[in-house]
Formats: C-alpha cells, structure tokens, sequence
C-alpha cells in the first residue's frame, strides 16, 4: 500500500475490508485481494486503485502587490509538491463563490501560489482556495482571503483655470477610481 510497490504489506482477515491508516493526503493507492478457501486455495487476485483526498491548502499570505496584479501564496497542507491541483477562485465580491453580479475568475495552478494577472487598480479582490486530488475530488475552498492592488501612477497632469489668484491642477486617474 505503499507508493511505488515498496514495502506492500499482506494482511489477513475474514472480514470484507481494511483499513488502510496514517496514507498521505492525494497519492494513489493500489490494492489487490483475493479469497482463500478452506483448503488454503487462492483464487485470483483482482486489483483496484485509487488516491486518497488532498488536504485543504493553508497558510495564505498575499506578496508582490502592483497595480494589475497581486500574487496569493499558500503552504502545500501535506499534499504532494509538485503533483496536486490547486483551484482558486478571484472576484471583487466578498465571496467568490457566489459573486452576485460581479464578476469571478477561475484559474488552476500546480504551484503554490495564483498570480492573476490583469486586474484594475486600487481594488479590493478576495481568493477562495481549494485542492483537486489525483482522481478529480475537489476539497472544500478555504475561507475568503482578501487583499487590495495598488494604485496606478497618474498621468496626464496639466494646469488649467491659471489666474492672479488661483491654479488648478488636473490629471488622469489612472483607473484608480474615486477612492
């Protein structure tokens, strides 16, 4: 039961399972059983596998904020580095999951981080993280995670209205909107 074939133990028993304990999280399995009559005569072996789930990603931390973009990072939970999928859902509303009318991204990584890329300026998006395991089974996301990019430079500056005792200064807002 051990990945690779190494060191696969035999067990007995004349119940119709086992407990197979202490297996790391999204790693395959493989498993073979066979009946033994009261002769001491197998039958044939007959053979399944399967992956154990992927443990929940933890320990989320944003880095490399810019104004499009904003990287989230996490810690592998015990999954298989590189090898589990990781699902990650992006939006402006508070949770991703059910956005409302706002918009939601969706991208799949093998990383340990999203880095989504063309996001607007000085605004607030929140990250819902969840693992895919070897077989497609999906863990329940993380709680919302959530993070502003940084302001655009402004540009476009002119003066304008120059009078004896009064300027005024324009300029572009980059995106930045009225925050």
């Amino acid at each position: 039961m051990v990945p690779g074939g190494a060191g696969v133990p035999q067990v007995g028993t004349s119940e119709a399972f086992i407990d197979a304990v202490a297996l790391a999280a999204d790693t395959s399995y493989y498993f073979k059983a066979a009946a033994v009559s009261n002769n001491g005569v197998p039958t044939a072996y007959a053979a399944l596998s399967t992956a154990t789930l992927a443990s929940q990603p933890s320990g989320f931390y944003f880095s490399d904020p810019a104004p499009g973009s904003v990287r989230l990072n996490w810690a592998d939970g015990g999954n298989p580095y590189p090898g589990t999928l990781y699902r990650v859902a992006v939006s402006t509303a508070p949770d991703p999951l059910n956005p409302g009318l706002a918009a939601v991204s969706v991208y799949e990584t093998t990383d340990l981080y999203a880095a989504p890329a063309s996001l607007a300026p000085n605004t607030t998006y929140y990250f819902k993280v969840a693992a895919v395991n070897r077989r497609g089974q999906v863990t329940d996301y993380s709680s919302a995670q959530s993070t502003s990019t940084l302001a655009a430079q402004p540009s476009g500056f002119v003066f304008s209205g120059t009078t004896q005792d009064h300027i005024q200064f324009n300029w572009n807002d980059a995106g930045n909107g009225p925050n």
